[in-house]
């Protein structure tokens, strides 16, 4: 796993804290990255993000059958990220 996967990192943890994103679940991802998770009380509802050290975010959210979300932004674009992280809030309303 190269350095910067180790920095993009670091960097997701601060986004998510300035947007006061409840703690979540990291680990490594089998193809080599680092993968962050959430998921609701009643395991209904789940959300990813995952970095690869390339400045890219993929994430994703599958809310129950009507909700879906996915996508790919810099991690640096934060009107992007923005979109995203309340609906990592709706995992726990």
């Amino acid at each position: 796993m190269p350095d910067s996967a180790y920095q993009d990192a670091f960097l997701l943890l601060e986004i998510l804290f300035n947007y006061d994103v409840p703690t979540t679940d990291i680990g490594w991802l089998m193809d080599g990255g680092i993968g962050f998770e959430w998921r609701s009380t009643d395991s209904n509802k789940i959300a990813t993000m995952s970095i690869y050290g390339d400045n890219q975010v993929v994430y994703g959210a599958s809310l129950g059958s009507a909700c879906k979300v996915k996508g790919t932004c810099l991690l640096t674009d934060l009107v992007s990220l923005a979109r995203f992280l309340p609906t990592l809030k709706v995992l726990y309303s």
